[in-house]
């Protein structure tokens, strides 16, 4: 019947468009990513990505600029390319350039 697709379909939008969920990792001071996709996913790869970012900037005395952290991202996925992750992620934040 209708209402029970219309149950159907509320249900599925609550387990997918939760608001418990916190959308918005930070990945250090300056810099955050988003989720969309798996959450599990998602943190994991953005925790793996703010370890690098510190390796960085204990190696080199500086922090690594936005662009090099969304193509060290890019970089370590492609690896995992059709591997059956759910990931999806935007990168943003500022630096001196």
């Amino acid at each position: 019947t209708c209402e029970d697709k219309l149950i159907e379909v509320l249900i599925v939008v609550y387990y997918t468009a939760s608001v418990d969920a916190n959308k918005v990792i930070e990945i250090n001071p300056y810099l955050l990513g988003t989720m969309s996709g798996s959450a599990a996913d998602c943190q994991y790869w953005e925790r793996l990505l703010a370890k690098q970012c510190r390796l960085y900037k204990l190696r080199n005395k500086q922090c690594i600029s936005v662009s090099a952290v969304s193509k060290l991202l890019s970089n370590m996925m492609c690896d995992y390319r059709g591997m059956g992750l759910s990931m999806g992620s935007i990168i943003c934040g500022w630096d001196k350039k």
